[in-house]
């Protein structure tokens, strides 16, 4: 008996089994379905072996083809981290070269999905048919709630969605990571309370997201803005009482003139007010 094809299927699954002899997932590879010819003269050999090798030339493996293999393994065992060990296995079999399981860390994340939110990316991929889905958008949902994952996913209608939506979810990721540092920094509980009482500063957040932003990098810059609306609010909470006389020239007493009394002492308060806002808004060096 001669083997006219499948040759590397057939060595790829002979090595898996030496490697994992006690793997229960791997065992329906001990058997493999084929296609027997009898009587061929050597010229028909040779051409059902060139058949075959056209009909299964190779093709490169996709992002979405290792989440979907890998996806296979989690469903069997949902419990632990054990399945990424195997799924190591028999990626690295797929890709016919040696896989760590920290380099298939986005795939591995896919696969985990719960069952609503893996629906959205297997759509996701059908868009896709056979050109590779770009990671960026499973790398920037990693992390997130479950719920969140979902609403951005369903956000992918078409493919050019893809890249918007990632920008959308870095910038938002961002614009969160600068509340809280802001909060840390200023002591308030919630961005509620910072918006009331650092009403000017909680504006200019914003102005910061151009920066390279993460959980371990925040500009230095931010965190100098953050100092300075703390030192700003301290100042204008110190009480600075402001305190106007008018008096009048005239031999008459004009002041007390019910009137004038009257237009002086609401002037009198709002200047004494507007003098105070401006008094704490001087630095101490100014």
């Amino acid at each position: 008996m001669f083997l006219l094809g499948g040759n590397h299927l057939t060595s790829a699954c002979r090595q898996l089994l030496l490697e994992e002899p006690d793997n229960e997932i791997f065992s329906y590879y001990r058997h493999v379905n084929i296609e027997l010819y009898v009587g061929l003269t050597p010229e028909e050999a040779k051409l059902v072996g060139n058949v075959h090798n056209r009909a299964t030339s190779s093709k490169s493996i996709l992002f979405q083809d290792l989440v979907r293999q890998a996806r296979s393994i989690y469903i069997r065992d949902e419990t632990g981290d054990k399945w990424k060990d195997t799924a190591t296995v028999v990626l690295s079999h797929i890709q016919q070269k040696k896989c760590s399981k920290d380099s298939l860390w986005v795939v591995f994340s896919v696969a985990a999905y719960d069952t609503e939110a893996y629906t959205e990316a297997e759509r996701i991929f059908n868009l896709w048919e056979s050109v590779e889905v770009p990671q960026h958008l499973f790398k920037a949902l990693m992390g997130m709630e479950e719920e969140v994952r979902c609403q951005y996913l369903r956000r992918v209608e078409v493919r050019p969605d893809l890249k918007k939506i990632t920008n959308n979810l870095k910038t938002e990721k961002k614009k969160t990571i600068l509340k809280q540092v802001f909060l840390e920094k200023t002591q308030c509980s919630t961005w509620e309370e910072a918006e009331e009482t650092y009403e000017p500063y909680v504006h200019m957040v914003d102005d910061y997201l151009d920066f390279n932003i993460n959980r371990r990098c925040v500009p230095t810059e931010f965190v100098k803005f953050c100092d300075a609306a703390k030192e700003h609010r301290a100042m204008e909470s110190v009480d600075i009482s402001v305190d106007i006389n008018l008096t009048s020239r005239t031999h008459q007493d004009l002041i007390n003139h019910n009137s004038i009394k009257s237009l002086v002492t609401s002037t009198k308060r709002k200047l004494e007010d507007r003098v105070r806002q401006i008094l704490k808004k001087i630095k101490p060096d100014d």
